[in-house]
């Protein structure tokens, strides 16, 4: 069974490849950020797994840490035994919010793996912007 099988098809909402580069173009200062937050931000915490109901209560619980905060970016990276995982904060603009002493607003963890929640919000995707 297809899964658009109720839903009626519509051309509008198929992204063109001009409508993805565009995309990419605007998200680029996003992907800028985290490779900056990941050089910049301290050694990685090491853990078993991250968990979505983890990085989402990561957010809340840092999300009024600096006036300039209006979204969070999480960020992983397949490694050779496990994952990488950066968690930021992104202004209106999409540019990294740092800290009085110049340093990303975040945290860095090396992970053994990833719940299927999270794994599933990243879609095969290594990026996810909350907003």
């Amino acid at each position: 069974m297809d899964v658009f099988d109720d839903e009626e098809k519509n051309e509008k909402d198929v992204l063109s490849v001009e409508d993805i580069k565009q995309v990419i173009k605007d998200l680029e200062p996003v992907f800028i950020a985290i490779a900056v937050a990941i050089g910049d931000l301290v050694e990685a915490v090491r853990s078993n797994s991250v968990s979505y109901d983890e990085a989402m209560k990561y957010f809340i619980a840092h999300k009024d840490d600096s006036p300039e905060i209006a979204k969070g970016a999480i960020l992983k990276k397949a490694t050779g035994d496990g994952f990488e995982v950066v968690q930021v904060f992104l202004d209106k603009n999409n540019k990294l919010v740092t800290g009085s002493l110049g340093k990303p607003l975040g945290y860095k963890k090396m992970a053994k793996q990833l719940d299927d929640e999270l794994l599933h919000l990243f879609k095969g995707n290594d990026l996810i912007i909350v907003e």
